[in-house]
């Protein structure tokens, strides 16, 4: 019974004590992020999202070269193509954002639940035989080849 109280004890020492490291450590709180009812706003608000957690989060390269131009790539988004899939309420985005001479391009899949617009996080395989499995095999396979070769553009800027 002593040592269980000792133990305990300590427990309570340890947990009312002030630890100097934690008293000194920022902390941030998370931003509200909503989807739209637009394409191009939901996926600036994914970027501004993004580019809030490098500013608060600098532990690498990458995070400081976003925060400190975010403001370019803010502004510079642009969606110059969307592509539906057939039979599926899926659509595939192709979008492009800049930072002086370098151009990063991505796609996404998005889908319209109530009148908003969402990321759709599902990885379809290019090699499947009908990759969204909706019949439509061959127009699903050129769609993912399609967007492998858009991103593929960007492959060599080290900060995408």
């Amino acid at each position: 019974m002593k040592k269980l109280l000792f133990f305990f004890s300590i427990i309570l020492v340890i947990g009312c004590s002030r630890n100097s490291a934690t008293s000194n450590s920022r902390t941030f709180s998370f931003k509200k992020v909503y989807a739209s009812s637009t394409i191009s706003n939901t996926l600036k608000s994914q970027l501004e999202y993004d580019c809030y957690l490098y500013d608060n989060v600098q532990l690498n390269d990458r995070a400081y070269f976003w925060s400190k131009h975010k403001d370019e790539i803010l502004n510079s988004l642009v969606i110059p193509e969307t592509s539906s899939v057939p039979d599926k309420n899926l659509t595939l985005v192709f979008y492009k954002f800049s930072v002086g001479q370098d151009t990063i391009y991505k796609t996404a899949f998005m889908k319209k639940i109530d009148g908003k617009w969402y990321i759709h996080n599902e990885y379809f395989q290019k090699f499947a035989d009908d990759p969204f499995k909706n019949g439509h095999g061959v127009e699903g396979k050129l769609l993912l080849y399609k967007a492998f070769d858009w991103e593929y553009k960007s492959q060599n800027i080290w900060w995408k």
